[in-house]
């Protein structure tokens, strides 16, 4: 019989599993809404069933709030199949009997069912919930959709029951004489924990709460030892349970380490391309909860109706909340509800902060930034989320989406609350500072993605540069300076003891002269002496741009686990160096930084791949038909488009990936040595700092060392590898200009500095033998090409020209022309 012919429905099937109960269907009548239930007879206790006890479900992934069950539920709630009108239903009443009693469960209505649906689309549009996955039955009684939500994409380890407190009692929308400070963390960023404490301590602002979630291996003793202190800390900790599945390729905290990466085994098929496109919208991958997750579980938790980001590494003046929530306050004054209705605010001025030197940047967002808007990022007035303020019921409209970017994408909660009709002000800040945003070389974005830790390097790097320098320390920064010191030293000790492991394990090592970050093992180098040219094209534009000859002394590896390939593989008919004629090469990046290290060589493959920076097709075997400019390419829409167009006459042949073996050649100016037992070096140099040249005893009339005595190598500077200044005469090196550099003291020689050096020889050295220098090494024949046009005879002064064969020493860095060389008293 039809039960919808009586008035009396039962329980639908998809309904049963959205409230986790597991019965058959006969045990649990469902009555409609001002209807009275006949008592039951007495029954055997709820078994659970198969899967064949229940009707079919939509295909696909389904479960506890997927859209395909939640729209089965809302159909069956309204009476859709029944013939009779499918009018919305208010509210339900759920009531069967066990063991006697008489069990009712309110508030299983349509409004909660399509608030979670809704709030399900804006947290993650894709998201499955596993099909045994079920909602505990007193979920739609006391808990908000949002927590059943964020309970069932966390299967379960979100738990509303043990984690939020007052659940079931708190007022909806927060109290509205409280402020909550939410924090996110992971286990790698423990040496930050004590700043973002004192950050919230200092705040004039009363009542407060600060509220950390913490997803990670090991809980923080600081923030345990906080909240058992201080009432106002609720710290939550998830223990990260990683699923092998997704274990390569992702974050854990352990990532956070720079020198990991160096003992991995190079993957001959790993290679990068750059592509056209903002480096802020690339996705990280995680293997953990990602920030936008972490932060709607801490609004979840939060009990005021204000809610403030403190950021990891950020500074907050000791007025930030007073003088934000008066603003907040303010601009929700003008909705119906004040604090209770939706509505956020923004800081348009701030301050950035180097916190390992203590160097503040003032930033204005309202002045144009070149450099910004020449990456594809314009006008991001909200996408600085560290000074994000905004009411519960905000959140609770548009939740943070379950991802996270190189560029934390936090304009993507604030453009979504102004897409809906929120008014999101920007204010501004007081002239003595009031937040600030905190870099540090150390904290890295916790990824082995290498294009994602490059991406978060770019990003972070134009951040830091952004706006300009303030002449001293903001008044309102100088009561955190001591925290900031501390967290400085706590990330150095933390670093120096990785990296004395890892010495003590391998031996000496190199690391990357940018970032510090490990790159290879001195035991994996095979040749030291080597010098590797490569035609490359400078400041193209419509004409062509300019194409010069760069050229580097490299050092050969046969394996570089921090180092990652990028870009096309050059053509051998393209090879300028002897002795690379069997091999191809591709640039060599710092999986960390990004910058330029050198070149990775491989064998070339027995076909041609398309010339599409990332296209994973072979050139077209039809090349005759395409035009002269599109033969390099597997289709014409591929050359003009780029690697996401491809047209109907596309072959579409898979190129296969390189395969091993593969070498690399990393400039030594690029590379710092570290050894057991050595000092360590200098930080590398950043803008306004001041000259590292000095004259010593190891380096006076010489220029062919830095001052400490080490020598200098050739290396061509291009943007991607930083930007370059003579440190003898200041000069900035221009992109294409040849230096001679220092990696381990990061010290730079410009050419013609250089040369008036090597002029100024003491004259013990001008005393030359036929064939040997001073210090009696052999003399070597070499033949002077662009760019290295600037040599100069060190017995007669006389320079050099394009062509000219000289007489070399490179230890010495001696040279004699042929006149010199060919005197009997030379």
């Amino acid at each position: 019989s039809n039960s919808f012919a009586t008035g009396c429905r039962r329980v639908p099937p998809s309904l049963g599993m959205c409230l986790g109960l597991h019965v058959p269907e006969a045990q649990h009548p469902l009555e409609e809404a001002g209807e009275e239930t006949a008592e039951p007879a007495a029954q055997e206790p709820p078994q659970a069933l198969d899967a064949n006890a229940f009707e079919p479900s939509p295909p696909g992934p389904v479960g506890a709030l997927c859209f395909n069950i939640l729209e089965q539920v809302d159909r069956e709630l309204q009476g859709a199949g029944s013939g009779a009108p499918a009018e919305p239903v208010s509210g339900l009443d759920l009531t069967w009997v066990e063991g006697g009693a008489k069990l009712r469960f309110a508030r299983a209505d349509l409004g909660w069912l399509g608030e979670a649906r809704n709030w399900l689309r804006f947290l993650r549009p894709k998201a499955a919930v596993p099909d045994l996955w079920h909602l505990p039955a007193e979920a739609v009684q006391t808990w908000e959709p949002a927590a059943a939500v964020l309970f069932s994409l966390t299967r379960g380890e979100f738990d509303p029951v043990r984690h939020v407190p007052d659940l079931g009692a708190r007022q909806r929308g927060g109290r509205t004489d409280l402020v909550s400070v939410i924090c996110t963390t992971t286990s790698r960023n423990y040496p930050f924990h004590p700043l973002v404490y004192e950050n919230f301590a200092i705040q004039s602002h009363e009542p407060r709460e600060l509220v950390v979630v913490h997803a990670g291996e090991q809980p923080s003793l600081y923030f345990q030892e906080r909240a058992a202190q201080d009432e106002r800390v609720v710290y939550r900790f998830f223990p990260t349970r990683r699923r092998p599945e997704e274990a390569e390729g992702m974050a854990d905290d352990d990532i956070g380490n720079p020198f990991t990466a160096l003992t991995h085994k190079d993957d001959p098929g790993e290679c990068l391309h750059v592509d056209h496109g903002s480096p802020w919208e690339y996705e990280l991958r995680r293997n953990v909860w990602t920030r936008g997750m972490a932060r709607n579980i801490a609004c979840c938790v939060a009990r005021g109706a204000a809610i403030a980001h403190f950021d990891e590494g950020c500074l907050y003046g000791r007025d930030y909340l007073r003088h934000m929530l008066g603003k907040l306050r303010a601009s929700a004054s003008k909705i119906p509800g004040g604090l209770h209705a939706a509505a956020a605010v923004a800081l348009s001025e701030f301050h950035t902060v180097a916190l390992s030197r203590q160097l503040f940047r003032t930033v204005d967002l309202r002045q144009r930034e070149p450099v910004q808007e020449r990456m594809g990022c314009k006008d991001d007035w909200f996408n600085h989320g560290f000074t994000c303020v905004y009411t519960r019921a905000s959140w609770e409209r548009r939740p943070f989406p379950d991802m996270e970017t190189a560029g934390t994408q936090d304009s993507a909660f604030l453009n979504a609350l102004r897409a809906s009709g929120v008014e999101v002000c920007l204010v501004e800040a007081p002239s003595d500072g009031l937040a600030a945003y905190g870099w540090h070389r150390d904290a890295t974005c916790g990824t082995r993605d290498a294009a994602g830790s490059i991406n978060h390097a770019v990003v972070s790097g134009l951040l830091r540069c952004r706006g300009v320098p303030a002449a001293s320390t903001p008044d309102a920064f100088v009561e955190l300076l001591p925290a900031v010191r501390s967290l400085d030293s706590r990330l150095s000790e933390r670093r120096e003891g990785w990296l004395q492991e890892l010495l003590a394990e391998q031996g000496p090592v190199y690391v990357c002269a940018r970032c510090d970050s490990g790159i290879t093992r001195e035991s994996d180098l095979t040749s030291a002496s080597r010098q590797l040219q490569e035609w490359v094209w400078l400041e193209a534009d419509a004409s062509g741009g300019t194409r010069i000859v760069m050229s580097a002394d490299i050092g050969q590896f046969s394996g570089a686990g921090g180092a990652v390939a990028e870009g096309r593989a050059s053509s051998s008919l393209d090879n300028i160096n002897a002795w690379l004629r069997e091999l191809v090469y591709r640039h060599a990046l710092c999986r960390q930084c990004g910058a330029l290290l050198g070149w990775r060589f491989e064998r070339p493959l027995a076909l041609t791949a398309c010339a599409s920076p990332g296209c994973g097709f072979q050139a077209s075997s039809r090349g005759w038909v395409l035009r002269p400019e599109h033969r390099d390419f597997c289709c014409a829409a591929c050359a003009e488009g780029g690697r996401h167009c491809h047209g109907e006459r596309c072959e579409r042949r898979a190129c296969p990936r390189p395969e091993g073996p593969i070498s690399w050649g990393l400039a030594w100016r690029h590379l710092r040595r570290r050894a057991a037992g050595e000092a360590e070096p200098p930080e590398a140099w950043a803008p306004g700092d001041e000259s590292r040249h000095s004259e010593t005893e190891l380096n006076t009339a010489r220029g062919d060392v830095c001052p400490q005595g080490h020598r200098l190598f050739l290396f061509c500077a291009v943007p991607i590898s930083g930007a370059f200044a003579c440190d003898v005469c200041d000069g900035v090196a221009r992109a294409g200009d040849h230096l001679w550099g220092c990696g381990t003291c990061d010290y730079d020689m410009c050419e013609a500095c250089k040369v008036n050096r090597s002029r100024r020889l003491a004259p013990e050295r001008r005393e030359g033998a036929s064939g040997v220098c001073p210090a009696g090494h052999s003399l070597q024949p070499v033949r002077v090409e662009p760019p290295q046009s600037r040599f100069v005879c060190d017995l007669c002064d006389q320079p050099a020209s394009v062509g000219d064969r000289l007489w070399r020493c490179s230890a010495c860095n001696f040279d004699t022309c042929a006149m010199c060389k060919a005197k009997p008293d030379a």
